[in-house]
């Protein structure tokens, strides 16, 4: 085992300290971190000797459930394109996701027409309302920083290397740390909505339903 990797493992056992207790727990369990003031539900997988953790219970038993929604992704549908923002079809399995989703990405959002059926009446209210609101308060499609773009292109680029020198090794280490923190300060920005101080969601729900 190389340093790199020891490292890596040991970060990893220092990261899940918390969850010790509970690695006689094969089922979730509602942990409540006081620290981060974050419930969490966690199980040991003993084959893999490693913690499950998820942030709900639908998220920790997956469902069959499928929502699908279309908005402008960055992938490809095809392996032979390249990735870049492109309009989409793609699917949650949880209605959590879709609204993460609507939220990301509100002004190229949509359910197609074919789709529709897999969402309730009131569920396509729901989203219909929060995507005016948020084309209201001029929120616009998440988008990846060039500074995030450099890092992803220089790791892949040093991970297509068949030799790996210090500097490159290092890059890898740090590489993660790197991109949660490039990652917090795009949202940072994105988040600071002035329109959004002056109108809340549930001040603009609460006049357009005076306004029926």
């Amino acid at each position: 085992m190389n340093i790199f990797t020891k490292i890596k493992n040991f970060n990893y056992k220092q990261k899940n300290k918390k969850y010790r207790k509970f690695k006689n727990c094969s089922i979730p369990y509602p942990f409540y971190d006081k620290k981060r003031n974050t419930l969490e539900w966690v199980r040991y997988i003993s084959d893999a000797d490693l913690y499950d953790v998820s942030s709900s219970l639908q998220e920790a038993f997956p469902s069959n459930i499928t929502y699908h929604f279309k908005a402008k992704l960055y992938g490809r549908e095809k392996p032979e394109q390249e990735l870049e923002y492109r309009l989409m079809i793609s699917h949650c399995h949880n209605f959590d996701d879709v609204v993460k989703n609507l939220y990301d990405y509100p002004q190229t959002f949509e359910i197609p027409e074919e789709f529709k059926n897999e969402y309730s009446n009131q569920e396509l209210i729901y989203l219909k309302q929060l995507k005016d609101y948020l084309l209201l308060i001029g929120l616009k499609d998440y988008r990846n920083s060039k500074e995030r773009e450099l890092l992803n292109s220089n790791w892949d680029f040093i991970n297509k290397k068949k030799y790996k020198n210090l500097k490159d090794k290092l890059f890898m280490v740090k590489y993660q740390k790197k991109v949660e923190k490039t990652i917090e300060n795009e949202k940072l920005e994105r988040y600071k909505n002035s329109k959004a101080t002056k109108l809340s969601y549930q001040a603009y729900l609460n006049d357009s339903n005076h306004n029926r």
